[in-house]
């Protein structure tokens, strides 16, 4: 409670220091506004003081030169022109008095005179450079079509239909004119591109079969034959139809798809053997052509009488002690090779464990 308390406290305290702060500003931009305000006032008083004394001097620069002995007023002010162009020429407002008031007149500087007539037209100046291109605007509405034109003139005229003859003379049989090789062999991975064109009357159509079953025509809208990242799943023997309704014509062409060694399933890096029993080891290599597979083992030889090779596996016959240790099986093609180490270890049967084997 005593906490809320405090709380509720420091908050009302923050909000009135605020809400002071606020007013003061308040304030202050009030007296500002107000004291600009008077000033601009003053201004304007003193401008409307200075152009009304101005008024009086100059209604009243005649008189005092008549009064000073002048009989022609206008010709004492040409006598003080030039002196009165040179003191008010710079735009002073001081009076100029003579120092024999009783026989030279005073001038005084009178009010601006009314504007001359307006001067010549000026020369042009350089041209400026050019702007931006600004945005291109929406299209406008589309107008209504234009007139028909002339007809052209008339065309050659065509070939009758003359029965049978002109059947014969002018449907041919489809014709293969750009045949597939007989045999294409490539590598897995390979994009492949089989080439294929044919000619008759009507078009005929191209169909693509393989091992009797027919291929999707996605792979082969162009005609020929195209196969992306080929697997050795995608070898065998394609047969390419060109069709019409008057025959076929028919191609047959073989792919062969090489892979590289690799293994199906990896051997196991330990082995266990037992003593006196026959051991074989599988290193199940897949690859096309079929990989050679090559038995080895580190730093020894095999005897050729206990150890028999058997396609891709090693047998070990009345395995002994000293067989145990890393073996090396490898498989290789024209397209690489692949190898793997397999460590035997060699454990004893007892008679009891035997018997147990047996009976099971």
């Amino acid at each position: 409670m005593e906490g809320s308390g405090k709380s509720k406290t420091s908050c009302i305290l923050q909000l009135g220091v605020l809400l002071n702060l606020a007013l003061t500003i308040l304030s202050v931009g009030y007296l500002t506004y107000r004291v600009h305000t008077l000033d601009e006032r003053i201004v304007r008083c003193e401008q409307i003081k200075k152009t009304e004394s101005d008024v009086d001097v100059y209604k009243n620069r005649l008189p005092r030169a008549a009064n000073n002995g002048s009989r022609d007023p206008t010709s004492a002010c040409t006598k003080c022109r030039d002196l009165c162009m040179q003191i008010f020429s710079s735009r002073s407002s001081k009076k100029l008095k003579s120092s024999k008031p009783s026989s030279k007149p005073v001038c005084f500087r009178g009010p601006p005179g009314a504007p001359g007539p307006q001067g010549p037209k000026g020369p042009s100046g350089q041209r400026g450079r050019r702007g931006k291109r600004g945005f291109r605007g929406s299209p406008g509405i589309q107008g209504p079509p234009g007139v028909a034109g002339p007809q052209g003139p008339r065309g050659l005229p065509g070939t009758a239909l003359s029965g049978k003859a002109y059947i014969v003379h002018s449907l041919a049989l489809p014709k293969i004119t750009k045949r597939p090789p007989s045999v294409l062999v490539t590598k897995e991975g390979d994009n492949v591109v089989i080439p294929s064109k044919a000619s008759g009357f009507p078009k005929p159509r191209i169909s693509w079969y393989k091992d009797n079953k027919k291929v999707d025509e996605r792979f082969y809208i162009t005609g020929a034959l195209r196969i992306k990242n080929v697997k050795f799943e995608d070898h065998g023997v394609y047969l390419l139809k060109a069709k019409n309704f008057i025959g076929q014509a028919t191609a047959k062409m073989k792919l062969v798809v090489n892979v590289a060694p690799r293994f199906v399933v990896r051997p196991p890096v330990y082995f266990a053997g037992y003593e006196n029993w026959n051991t074989t080891i599988t290193c199940n290599i897949f690859g096309f052509p079929p990989p050679r597979i090559e038995w080895t083992r580190a730093l020894q030889d095999m005897s050729k009488e206990r150890h028999v090779k058997t396609g891709n596996s090693l047998v070990i016959m009345n395995t002994k002690r000293e067989d145990k240790g890393p073996y090396m099986c490898k498989g290789i093609n024209n397209q690489g090779n692949v190898a793997a180490f397999v460590v035997l270890n060699v454990y004893t049967v007892s008679k009891y464990q035997l018997d147990v084997f047996i009976n099971f």
